[in-house]
């Protein structure tokens, strides 16, 4: 675990980092006041992350426990990312999340997020399927899904379907 403050000799000159803290390889800022923080990526922003990726609920850190509440605006983007899980502690995907995430296969979006940010999963051009379990419909913003394909399956709460396929940003996935 590595943290920005102990690089830093004083609080009066000391740089805005794009991230506070690092938790097994993953990236976060902290919400200021709070135990909370949101996935984020270092200050090189691009190509950080490989692999699968399950989004912890909680990370500790120096002894403290923080709730991972978020993922940051461009937090994974561009990254050689196959699947992404995020919890049902997350609320909120910032825009351009997973922007460009070209071999993401699969997405696996928790019950409590309740906005998307625009351009999150834009031209994530090889998803396959996107699993969604919130039976509310999250906001998204602008071109969210741009340049995924049309072949894309998505699976939501069997009681949410009408709504979901209603709805002008999840209507041209296949259900």
């Amino acid at each position: 675990m590595e943290t920005n403050d102990s690089l830093l000799p004083d609080r009066d000159t000391m740089p805005v980092w794009s991230f506070d803290l690092i938790v097994d390889g993953i990236y976060y800022k902290h919400v200021r006041s709070t135990n909370q923080v949101i996935v984020t990526s270092s200050d090189n922003n691009r190509f950080e992350y490989r692999g699968d990726f399950i989004i912890p609920r909680k990370v500790t850190y120096r002894e403290r426990e923080y709730q991972v509440t978020g993922i940051g605006k461009d937090a994974f983007s561009y990254s050689a990312i196959f699947f992404i899980e995020i919890p049902d502690c997350v609320t909120n995907i910032g825009d351009g999340a997973f922007r460009a995430c070209t071999g993401l296969t699969s997405i696996t979006i928790s019950k409590n997020v309740s906005n998307i940010g625009k351009f999150a999963f834009f031209d994530c051009n090889l998803l396959k399927g996107i699993r969604v379990e919130a039976p509310v419909l999250p906001i998204c913003g602008e071109k969210v899904f741009e340049f995924i394909p049309k072949t894309c399956k998505l699976i939501v709460p069997e009681n949410s379907k009408k709504a979901y396929r209603g709805a002008a940003e999840w209507k041209n996935f296949l259900f």
